[in-house]
């Protein structure tokens, strides 16, 4: 019988796939790739990551004491810091703050209820000339979300400050120090909505106190409660990083939706088979780098699809749909909107959508309209 698949798999394909890509143009393998297939946590893990875990921690406890208005330009200050530049002005954003309070206000006289407000930024390169722009779309939706709660909750002192989802296992932050991910990671977690993809590998320490409740099991009602309860949520779609948008997430979900009456594999365990096909090259095309499935991909997904459970006719057009949605740098992310919508807006609660893209001329980021979704 072979082993249950699970979340943390999908994201250790992704790694092992990323590996491949490094090694096939002579460039180090990562921490990450590394800790695949140990047993137990990295070293790091025990004996280095929870000194700096403390130290962020306590880090992020004296900024929950500080009140609102000081901590809003605080974490301005340190977004711009962090992405070591000057925030440049953006003509939209002073639109699209008032138009967003404004829709919060309208969407509380027609429901009775303040909205949820989400967030949704695309995803820059972590490294390069723009590396610099991860910070500057938070810094931005930042300050719609703080106008927000400002004005469901004039003057309030200490109201909830908006939350960020991110990542905080060791492939999200392999491009900087042990000691910096780990002072990073406790304190995001402290403060923001924190996710480690990589739980297994987390010491006892931080499983139970440090890094508590970062896992799969607790992240997606965290993220829920978090809005349910008026506090906005700025999150990063996937994007920029191909392996994980298009092997992460848009295989995965493409797998998901399959229309197939009896499934003879796990789910999960087919999301991983499609993603192993497609981390592979063919010749010189590496699928995930620009969304191209070569012939012979084509072929093994197809003998995949009637592996699976779905029929001849079926899987003809189901490959041609997944050829398309595979070239998209940034997924539909379906599966999300139907939680939200199935666990929010189903069950009476307004949700207010926001949109910040990224581009690498000035004024370097475009805000869309807000919008309510249905």
């Amino acid at each position: 019988m072979q082993p249950k698949v699970t979340p943390e798999d999908l994201i250790n394909t992704v790694i092992a796939a990323d590996d491949l890509w490094r090694k096939a143009r002579g460039l180090p393998p990562t921490r990450a790739a590394l800790a695949l297939g140990r047993k137990s946590p990295p070293p790091e893990r025990i004996f280095i990551e929870p000194i700096f875990n403390v130290l962020g921690f306590l880090w992020g406890q004296g900024m929950r004491l500080v009140p609102l208005s000081l901590r809003r330009h605080f974490i301005q200050w340190v977004n711009c810091k962090m992405g070591g530049y000057s925030p440049a002005e953006n003509p939209e954003l002073p639109l699209r703050i008032k138009e967003t309070v404004q829709l919060a206000r309208d969407i509380k006289q027609k429901t009775a209820q303040w909205p949820a407000l989400l967030i949704l930024t695309s995803h820059p390169d972590t490294e390069g000339p723009y590396h610099w722009l991860r910070f500057e779309l938070l810094r931005q939706g930042l300050k719609i979300a703080d106008a927000v709660v400002e004005a469901e909750k004039p003057g309030a002192w200490f109201p909830s400050h908006p939350q960020c989802f991110l990542a905080i296992d060791p492939f999200a932050l392999d491009t900087i120090s042990v000691p910096a991910g780990a002072f990073y990671g406790a304190w995001v977690h402290r403060i923001y909505v924190a996710w480690d993809r990589q739980p297994s590998t987390q010491s006892w320490i931080q499983k139970h106190l440090l890094l508590r409740n970062t896992g799969y099991d607790r992240i997606a009602w965290r993220l829920l409660r978090t809005l349910k309860a008026d506090i906005p949520v700025l999150m990063v779609l996937p994007g920029g990083l191909p392996y994980n948008a298009r092997l992460l997430y848009a295989a995965r979900e493409f797998v998901q939706r399959l229309p197939v009456e009896r499934w003879k594999v796990a789910k999960r365990r087919a999301q991983k088979e499609l993603m192993e096909i497609l981390m592979t090259p063919e010749n010189d095309v590496w699928p995930a780098d620009r969304g191209e499935i070569p012939s012979g991909k084509r072929q093994a997904v197809l003998e995949a699809f009637t592996r699976w459970g779905l029929s001849v006719e079926q899987a003809g057009p189901a490959l041609a749909e997944l050829v398309e949605e595979f070239k998209l740098p940034v997924p539909h992310r379906a599966r999300l909107f139907r939680v939200l919508k199935g666990r929010l807006i189903r069950k009476g609660k307004p949700l207010l959508v926001v949109r910040i893209d990224h581009h690498e001329t000035p004024p370097y980021v475009q805000i869309s309209e807000p919008r309510e979704s249905a």
